[in-house]
């Protein structure tokens, strides 16, 4: 699955909260999923992983937590590590224009 830094980042900044210092797991979508997926190399876990992020109630806040703790492994808030090193950078430039 393939994700849309510039659109990713248009929808970070409608729908993510500025700063947030938990995640509500009751409501996610992955709390009853194993969570081993959103840590696997294999790329049809990612795919899985990245498409129960999608349709979660609280993806943007999983995000945030991800973003604001550094998080260097697994699938949060629908992105890899790789995806969200380039929204990080997506995101300077776009507030720094």
């Amino acid at each position: 699955m393939t994700t849309n830094i510039a659109e990713t980042a248009r929808d970070y900044f409608r729908y993510a909260s500025p700063t947030i210092s938990r995640v509500d797991l009751e409501q996610a979508a992955c709390r009853d999923t194993d969570l081993e997926i959103f840590f696997s190399i294999d790329e049809a876990d990612e795919a899985k992983a990245k498409s129960i992020c999608h349709r979660c109630p609280v993806r943007w806040e999983c995000l945030t937590y991800a973003l604001e703790t550094r998080q260097r492994h697994g699938i949060w808030g629908g992105l890899n590590p790789e995806e969200r090193t380039l929204l990080i950078r997506r995101l300077r430039q776009e507030t720094s224009s």
